[in-house]
């Protein structure tokens, strides 16, 4: 008999502390900022529920990163837990996120691969199966830059013999727009190629890109006592290059040993800072130890950018174009610059009503050059040794 009084629609279903565990660790796996990077719009926000967060973009594909995860990680999750435990904020990039160099060039390769699958030349898409394939080992710095001996030439294998078939490949370009404003803007276009031209062009680009995969971020908290202690921070010498360096150790108060390729050979040792991939050393509160090699190539290229070099006029390139301008400002390793526009063989003007006033890397400035002659009321030109 049953009994008529009894709650039978109360059911609890048991939870497993396990459960609860892969879920967090998938949460906190998707922030990460090797997983996903935060963006930095105003408007770039997403909300759910009354909750609003700050857009942060994947950087790799769902099934990619489960694989990650799943490699890292001893529990067993399925892909579909994966992508349930993903938080609201975390999503992947459109057309209108890509927005960066990086994603551009990394999007062309992702592109070609994805063409060369399409028609049966390679066994996979995925781009680090495919470096797997064509180098000795990723950890390898000389492998990674494509400096090795016995993987240089190494050419990816494929099912069938690439053909003079010609193709269409989807590429990011960058293409200016309008006579008077000159604007760029990056855009999507199909472009006309062969197999053999992809498989010709895929090795190279692998050299170029495949030090930016295998990367490790690790995060240090710095309590709110410590900040207030600092108050006034001491001026410190800079460093060139602080924008490639990917590893930095600081063993002695003042005293940092970096390197452009992390190393983590003697880690279960205790010490990180061998001697793999060139470690230099510099005091940070007066002459660096390793001094930064002087540019021979363009004797009006100083071997560091400072405050000294503001107001003067320099040389930057961008989108392998060049463009003079006035230093405004500067910044760590990077510089502002108001740069003139081209509307002419050796003849630039200054662009009207807005000016072109950004932020450039120290590395793209080719050299500093005199103040350029006036042509007319509006163009200048530049001195003849500068222009060759």
């Amino acid at each position: 008999m049953l009994d008529r009084d009894a709650d039978l629609t109360t059911f609890q279903r048991k939870k497993s502390s396990r459960s609860l565990e892969s879920k967090a660790s998938i949460h906190t796996f998707f922030l990460r900022d090797d997983v996903s990077c935060m963006t930095t719009g105003r408007k770039q926000t997403i909300t759910v529920r009354k909750k609003k967060m700050q857009k942060r973009l994947l950087s790799d594909t769902l099934k990619n990163l489960q694989r990650k995860f799943a490699s890292e990680n001893s529990d067993n999750v399925s892909y579909c837990l994966f992508c349930a435990c993903r938080p609201f904020w975390v999503v992947a990039p459109t057309d209108a996120d890509r927005a960066t160099c990086q994603c551009k060039t990394h999007e062309n390769l992702q592109f070609m691969a994805d063409t060369l699958y399409s028609h049966g030349i390679v066994v996979s898409k995925n781009i680090e199966e495919m470096v797997d394939r064509t180098v000795c080992a990723t950890e390898i710095k000389a492998c990674a830059y494509g400096e090795c001996v016995e993987c240089r030439l190494t050419t990816h294998p494929t099912l069938k013999s690439a053909t003079e078939e010609i193709v269409q490949v989807v590429q990011w370009s960058t293409e200016r727009t309008g006579e008077e404003e000159r604007k760029t803007i990056t855009l999507k276009k199909e472009v006309q190629s062969t197999e053999s031209e992809l498989m010709f062009q895929m090795p190279s680009l692998f050299s170029k890109n495949s030090r930016d995969w295998n990367r490790t971020v690790e995060l240090f908290f710095v309590s709110e006592e410590e900040v207030e202690a600092k108050t006034e921070v001491p001026a410190l010498t800079p460093i060139k290059g602080t924008m490639r360096m990917h590893q930095v150790i600081s063993v002695l108060p003042g005293h940092i040993k970096y390197r452009d390729i992390s190393c983590f050979c003697q880690r279960q040792d205790g010490p990180l800072d061998c001697a793999c991939f060139d470690l230099k050393v510099a005091n940070v509160n007066g002459v660096p130890v390793t001094p930064p090699k002087q540019n021979e190539e363009t004797p009006w290229r100083p071997a560091a950018v400072d405050s000294t070099h503001i107001g003067g006029w320099c040389v930057i390139k961008y989108d392998d174009d060049v463009y003079p301008g006035i230093i405004m400002d500067v910044e760590e390793d990077s510089i502002q610059v108001k740069c003139m526009h081209r509307n002419g063989v050796n003849k630039y003007f200054w662009p009207r009503p807005r000016e072109d006033v950004s932020w450039y890397a120290e590395e793209q400035l080719l050299c500093l050059i005199p103040e350029p002659k006036a042509l007319n009321k509006r163009s200048v030109q530049l001195e003849k040794l500068t222009w060759k």
